[in-house]
């Protein structure tokens, strides 16, 4: 409950779809810098918060290949869905 709808949003968008910071923009008509900042600050926000949790079962859980993408797609470690 932390993240703002639109950043659950493109997080969801990419996550699931795969779908890349270009489109992503588009669609949100935002420039791409700012999609890029969106999902980032989202990400971090979520990491806060699974640490925050303190669940054994969310321990495991490594975010950062998702921060890191170079690319400017979100790629997922199927261990990360929840």
């Amino acid at each position: 409950d932390d993240l703002d709808d639109r950043t659950r949003r493109v997080i969801r968008t990419a996550f699931f779809e795969g779908t890349t910071y270009e489109v992503l923009a588009e669609r949100e008509a935002a420039p791409l810098g700012t999609m890029k900042s969106w999902i980032r600050r989202g990400l971090l926000r979520l990491r806060d918060c699974l640490e925050a949790a303190d669940l054994p079962e969310l321990r495991e859980l490594d975010i950062n290949p998702l921060l890191a993408d170079a690319e400017g797609v979100i790629a997922v470690d199927a261990r990360a869905v929840v």
